[in-house]
């Protein structure tokens, strides 16, 4: 649900149609960040609340029940839902680059949402988890031919 939401946020607020998605496995951990090349999420926040810095935008963004969608019928699950549901399920980590602001999240404690030195194009949101965190299931047995 999570990462659905995600794309659906790309499609609706980035400007472009696509996103780009890296997965990386190191150590105990599990990494998988999804990333798009479009305006940003201070550009829509400020849409609604013009002049805000990057990093408020970004705080903005993560309140419950916080939109740039102009009906309730075209919002999605929200940043703050996304981050808690990943959050509670794997203990891990969320991180939002975007613009000159990025926002680090974990069902611990509050988000940290600072200035960022650098500018991320677009907005990247990854997630790392600790590798013993995540659901193990049984390997079905394929019926594979070729």
């Amino acid at each position: 649900m999570c990462f659905e939401e995600i794309f659906n946020n790309i499609k609706d607020h980035s400007a472009v149609s696509y996103g780009c998605v890296f997965a990386q496995h190191y150590g105990d951990y599990f990494m998988l960040a999804i990333s798009d090349f479009g305006v940003g999420i201070p550009y829509n926040v400020r849409k609604i609340i013009p002049g805000v810095s990057d990093h408020d935008a970004i705080r903005e963004a993560l309140k419950e029940g916080f939109s740039t969608k102009s009906t309730p019928k075209n919002r999605g699950a929200g940043l703050d839902n996304i981050i808690a549901n990943f959050s509670r399920a794997t203990g891990g980590t969320v991180t939002i680059h975007s613009l000159k602001g990025y926002a680090t999240c974990d069902a611990s404690r509050p988000p940290e949402i600072q200035p960022s030195l650098a500018s991320y194009p677009g907005t990247m949101i990854d997630f790392v988890v600790k590798t013993d965190n995540i659901p193990r299931t049984e390997d079905a047995e394929e019926d594979f031919a070729w």
